[in-house]
């Protein structure tokens, strides 16, 4: 009966377990229970639905509810707080058109989820104004602010102080059976404020991987020119576009490695007011690419003398031969910095850890002798 309400709990021997997607001690599962199968209980949902404020259903600091309304049979959910490639079925209010999941998250957490109906394609939550892409979900996405996240993110290069200007580099291209890398590439760089009146200043370059989606989805542009002046120096931010998915921890890495090092930097270092010394560059990568960032400093040392990744992920034997290469490294006087999160991307069949794996690299480099905080 497909209305019928299923158990929020499972009984055992010793506890009551929750059934994934359900918070049995919440206020939300309490208004569930009350309404389900309820004569009244469609008209009870549109009243309660009318008086939220915001959606996700934010309860206290920890508890998140995700609410959909339609006929669809099955809506599921995939996102941040689930494992990578897992799915969710959402619930169904008995007798009504109301779908939901609930999740436990510190109050800090900041998670992408999206939804699909019918098996069909994904979707951005409708009820959720915080649209986003994400790197482990394919196609529209939300953002679930809780209480303790940032919740004012910037809107990106409209109003900025500093100026972005648009380039295009040309690059050898490679093969590896089917695949080919290289070509056009796009390159967008920040300019901060007073670039173009104090013209005997040089500045410290950031290069940015992943450029597009850190821009345009990160917002770090915007981020980045609220803080110059505040919390950060003037600085040059160069924004990578990234154009083949194997070039930052798969197939392409060595050619890409060598295209950053060798044809982008000295490029950049001639069309605009950048200081030279690899102390001040450094180079950032998040995902794939803060393995790629990694990678690349460590084989350039001469080139980058910073870097940050953040939830480095690698792929294959990548994880190996970045700890081989930070064994043999010669050079110690680099910076390094590393973070990742609770929610970072994990699984335990195949003994996939994003978190778990960038940890380690933090923790190999400090016994190596590096300079490296995470």
């Amino acid at each position: 009966i497909p209305d019928a309400p299923a158990p929020a709990t499972v009984t055992t021997a010793r506890r009551v377990v929750a059934v994934p997607g359900t918070l049995p001690g919440s206020q939300f599962a309490r208004w569930v229970a009350e309404v389900e199968g309820k004569p009244d209980a469609a008209a009870r949902v549109k009243e309660f639905l009318a008086a939220q404020k915001s959606f996700p259903i934010i309860e206290g600091e920890r508890y998140a509810h995700v609410v959909y309304e339609g006929d669809e049979a099955e809506v599921t959910l995939r996102g941040d707080m689930l494992e990578l490639g897992q799915t969710l079925p959402l619930r169904r209010v008995a007798g009504t058109n109301l779908h939901y999941a609930s999740f436990e998250l510190t109050p800090g957490a900041r998670v992408v989820y999206q939804l699909s109906k019918d098996f069909g394609q994904a979707f951005s939550d409708p009820k959720n104004p915080r649209q986003s892409q994400a790197f482990n979900l394919a196609g529209p996405a939300s953002i679930l602010l809780m209480p303790g996240a940032e919740q004012t993110l910037p809107a990106g290069a409209k109003g900025l102080r500093g100026r972005v200007v648009q380039l295009e580099i040309e690059t050898p291209t490679a093969r590896a059976e089917t695949l080919t890398w290289g070509g056009k590439r796009k390159v967008w760089v920040y300019l901060p404020p007073g670039y173009d009146a104090d013209t005997a200043r040089r500045y410290p370059t950031l290069y940015v991987l992943y450029g597009n989606q850190m821009l345009n989805d990160a917002h770090l542009g915007a981020l980045l020119d609220r803080e110059v002046g505040q919390t950060l120096q003037p600085l040059i931010a160069v924004f990578v576009e990234s154009t083949n998915a194997y070039e930052q921890a798969r197939t392409f890495r060595e050619v890409h490695r060598r295209m950053l090092a060798e044809q982008l930097v000295p490029w950049i270092d001639g069309q605009f007011r950048t200081a030279a010394e690899p102390a001040q560059r450094l180079l950032l990568g998040a995902d794939e690419a803060g393995f790629g960032a990694l990678e690349t400093a460590l084989s350039y040392p001469k080139v980058f003398g910073n870097a940050a990744a953040q939830s480095a992920y690698h792929l294959s034997t990548g994880d190996r031969e970045l700890f081989e290469l930070v064994d043999r490294a010669a050079n110690k006087t680099q910076r390094f910095y590393l973070d990742w999160g609770r929610y970072d991307g994990r699984r335990v069949a195949d003994q996939v850890d994003i978190a778990g794996f960038t940890k380690a690299v933090r923790d190999r480099m400090q016994a190596r002798g590096y300079r490296v905080t995470g």
